[in-house]
């Protein structure tokens, strides 16, 4: 690998184990497809990476020792892994968490982990009270998301909302 890359890709079938040290030092954003070999706790993601992209069909177990602390920006669209309260660690740096179209997972209180920012796009299951951290500052619905926002899925935590383009009205209690 380069040395001086910043950026890596693992498509659908990718099919080695990503060893520690694999990646180079200067990589900071990963994308992960449907890749067939499960990520290596504390070994596949080095410390390094700031940014990673869980991409369609991806379907590896996340652990909270796979994600490194120092992560700061998290994408997930239409993942086939099921994200559990113990994907994510709980002294994680992370700062944004991107939840893309066709993002499928219905998310029960507690499963995100704290951030400072939520951006929501067209994701096809609807939020739920605790969907959405407490101490979430900056959320963001955007992108034609098209679920009914009740009251209670944005946390009274939240100092900026913003919406652009969602499909469905807002509800008497929508807003914090």
């Amino acid at each position: 690998i380069p040395e001086d890359l910043q950026v890596l890709v693992f498509l659908d079938g990718f099919n080695e184990t990503i060893k520690e040290d694999f990646i180079g030092p200067r990589v900071t954003t990963l994308h992960f497809f449907d890749i067939l070999k499960p990520l290596e706790p504390k070994k596949s993601i080095p410390s390094t990476v700031k940014n990673i992209y869980f991409e369609n069909g991806f379907n590896q177990p996340l652990s909270s020792d796979v994600v490194p602390d120092s992560v700061k920006e998290i994408h997930f669209f239409d993942i086939k892994s099921t994200l559990t309260q113990e994907s994510f660690s709980k002294s994680s740096k992370l700062n944004t968490v991107y939840l893309e179209n066709g993002f499928g997972q219905v998310l029960e209180d507690g499963i995100l982990p704290p951030t400072s920012t939520i951006r929501i796009n067209n994701i096809s299951q609807p939020l739920s009270k605790g969907s959405i951290p407490d101490g979430t500052e900056y959320v963001v619905f955007e992108n034609g998301y098209s679920h009914e926002i009740v009251e209670g899925v944005v946390p009274s935590t939240t100092v900026q909302l913003v919406f652009k383009d969602i499909k469905k009205p807002l509800v008497q209690g929508s807003i914090p």
